[in-house]
């Protein structure tokens, strides 16, 4: 009997269409919990795709967010000798993001980060930011 109901819970899920766009709601948006501190559009993103529901909304990622916020000027992209990589500009600050040198592997680089202000506004603004196209 177990093995039946397993069987079906599975064929069930294997049967759900996978979602092809964002849907976040006000309630899933007020139960997202940020990580304390600064913080990268990675842990953003988890932070949100725990929350949402997976058969309604497609999973968020940093490419996403950052594409979205490159649009609207908040931040901007630079090239490098081998590929492209965003960057904090003169707007970024005042929403809430910034640069922060980190060391990975004994390699030092930069990342953007957000701050409470960028979190707040990535939240308060979220839905909106995944309707720009």
């Amino acid at each position: 009997m177990a093995e039946v109901l397993e069987k079906s819970s599975h064929e069930i899920i294997g049967s759900q269409p996978t979602p092809q766009s964002y849907v976040i709601t006000e309630k899933e948006l007020s139960e997202i919990i940020l990580p304390e501190g600064n913080i990268g559009v990675t842990a953003f993103c988890k932070a949100v795709n725990d929350i949402i529901d997976p058969y309604k909304s497609k999973k968020l990622t940093g490419v996403v967010i950052n594409n979205k916020l490159k649009k609207l000027g908040i931040l901007s992209e630079k090239k490098t000798e081998k590929n492209k990589i965003t960057v904090t500009n003169h707007n970024s600050e005042e929403f809430g993001f910034v640069t922060e040198r980190k060391i990975f592997n004994g390699r030092e680089y930069e990342q953007v980060t957000m701050n409470d202000k960028g979190k707040s506004y990535l939240l308060k603004n979220l839905i909106d930011l995944l309707s720009v196209e």
